[in-house]
């Protein structure tokens, strides 16, 4: 669940575990409006006006242990989670997906729309008195640009030839080598201090104290992290949009106090919904219909369509997995329609590709494989397999086994497991299936490339251009996991990225869809409709944000009666 619109822009995150296990509804279900973002409850209050105050403590989940909090180098949806509140971006986004200045106050183009001129808000400070400049902005970009940097953002910055102070230390000048239609989303990293990290290698930054004491400019100041237990903010009182965003004349934020518990069980995190220990939660798919009947009174129920998908990174460099037809069996011989109606309730659809129907570059032509058993094996023998003694597929006498890498404690990821081993056992296909924590499995197998198949989700940003993360070449070292490299594919999202028209952009990440499809670098599987519970407690105009989630917790407040 994302809480907040200001990282929708850059954060294309690779999450694992339950953070996707969340309710979602078929087309043909009878499913809230998500529309309006309201659920089986009205999330505005209705029965009486309450008045906004600033106190109470937010209790939050977060479902595995963050990786860091360094908006610059974490790649998870957990580092996301605290950061996304911390920091600060240039630029925020609206309901109807159009960017809005954040720590930008204005911003022109030079006529060949190459040169991007910003002017930044006066006044801004970080969380340690120090005003946030034009200096502190380029930095933060130019660790992105440099050659040491192996972070998962460098594709941010691809097409910026140059980023650097203007004319005075409010102005930010961006030098592109195209015009780029995604500079607002590549430009929506949060903004980190120099002063903070000033003097360190680049390649150090990650071991830096601030990366995981975080200090930034957001609503709300870093107290505490307890691995294993929970991560503790604190309402930054001097916060730049306090009365730009003030609720009945109450300065934001309005909660005193975030508290995001760790609780890597599936079960567990339920457990603690219900008997009142959290406040917020994305549920496990299969509980929703229960949840909505006995405690409606109890929770606010936010639906919405999601951005993005769970889905299987495939390893092409791998045996097996460097054959196209090989990987077009798998995503075959894969029962999604079971997974969705056995593991999700239901509350779901199969993707037809890389671009979700929530995005405005969605191709509605593009269809998903159809589950075809028979059609697979056919696949396989096409690729030059044949049954040995034990029933595996081999050939040149190597047989094809392979290891499929998830995060433990999600029953879903385990069945999706359980299910992808029992199908493509009957086309000949033995696999191996380890579930771990789920920063092992990313530090010690995906970033490595020491893997074959890998489950997680991805949240895209708001622009296709999030695409070229996962699958431009030259993306291996932040979250093209699976080493895809097609120079074509290259070309189209380096195209739809500088193209300016819409209608023109639509038709380049088409092709992009196509191939994507056809190539099978990744199996989509399941593309859910979120659904947000927060408790009746909190209020202020909770809403779902498009492709997101509950959103602008910054305005959130406590009941009164109940801090």
């Amino acid at each position: 669940m994302q809480r907040t619109r200001k990282f929708l822009a850059s954060v294309a995150l690779v999450i694992a575990g339950s953070l996707i296990l969340t309710a979602c509804g078929p087309k043909d279900a009878k499913t809230p409006d998500t529309k309006t973002g309201t659920g089986t409850d009205k999330p505005a209050e209705t029965a009486k006006v309450m008045k906004p105050a600033v106190g109470g403590e937010l209790l939050d989940v977060m479902q595995q242990d963050p990786d860091n909090f360094n908006p610059a180098f974490s790649s998870s949806a957990y580092g996301s989670q605290i950061y996304s509140l911390v920091y600060s971006t240039l630029f925020e986004y609206d309901d109807k997906w159009a960017p809005q200045g954040h720590l930008a106050e204005s911003w022109t183009f030079s006529p060949d729309n190459k040169t991007m001129t910003i002017k930044l808000r006066q006044g801004v400070k970080f969380h340690d008195g120090t005003e946030l400049t034009a200096e502190d902005v380029v930095f933060t970009f130019k660790i992105l640009m440099d050659k040491e940097y192996t972070g998962p953002r460098s594709t941010n910055v691809k097409n910026i030839a140059d980023i650097k102070v203007g004319a005075d230390k409010y102005q930010v000048i961006v030098e592109m080598k195209e015009p780029s239609a995604a500079i607002y989303s590549n430009l929506s990293t949060g903004i980190l201090s120099k002063k903070a990290f000033e003097g360190t290698a680049v390649k150090d930054i990650p071991n830096h104290k601030v990366t995981m004491n975080p200090m930034g400019s957001g609503p709300y100041k870093f107290v505490e992290y307890v691995r294993g237990q929970y991560v503790t903010l604190e309402r930054n009182d001097a916060w730049f949009m306090k009365d730009i965003q003030a609720q009945q004349g109450v300065a934001t934020p309005l909660i005193k106090t975030y508290r995001a518990k760790i609780i890597p069980e599936t079960s567990t995190q339920q457990a603690a919904l219900e008997n009142g220990e959290v406040d917020v939660y994305t549920p496990d798919a299969a509980n929703m219909a229960r949840l909505e009947k006995d405690f409606k009174d109890k929770f606010h129920f936010l639906n919405y369509e999601r951005n993005g998908w769970g889905y299987m990174t495939l390893n092409v460099t791998r045996p097996h997995l460097d054959n196209k037809l090989v990987r077009q069996a798998m995503d075959m011989a894969l029962d999604k329609a079971s997974v969705i109606s056995s593991l999700m309730d239901g509350r779901a659809v199969i993707p037809n590709g890389p671009i979700p129907p929530v995005s405005w570059a969605f191709d509605p032509s593009i269809k998903a494989r159809a589950f075809d058993i028979a059609g697979a094996k056919k696949l396989i023998e096409q690729a030059g397999y044949k049954l040995n003694a034990q029933g595996v597929a081999e050939k040149g006498g190597q047989p094809l086994k392979l290891t499929f890498y998830g995060t433990a404690g999600s029953p879903l990821i385990e069945g999706i497991a359980l299910i992808a081993q029992k199908n493509w056992k009957e086309i000949g296909i033995a696999l191996d299936v380890q579930l771990m924590d789920f920063n092992a499995m990313t530090e010690n197998f995906m970033k490595p490339g020491k893997f074959d198949v890998s489950f997680s989700g991805f949240s895209l940003s708001l622009d296709p251009d999030s695409g070229t993360a996962l699958f431009h070449s030259t993306q291996v070292n932040a979250f093209n996991r699976g080493r895809y490299n097609n120079p074509q594919v290259d070309k189209l999202l380096e195209s739809g990225a500088r193209e300016l028209d819409q209608n023109k952009r639509k038709a380049i990440y088409s092709e992009y869809q196509k191939i994507i499809v056809d190539e099978v670098p990744v199996i989509f599987v399941y593309a859910n409709l979120y659904t947000d519970v927060v408790a009746k407690k909190v209020k202020g105009g909770i809403r779902n944000f498009p492709g997101s989630g509950a959103s602008d917790i910054h305005k959130w407040w406590i009941e009164e009666k109940a801090q």
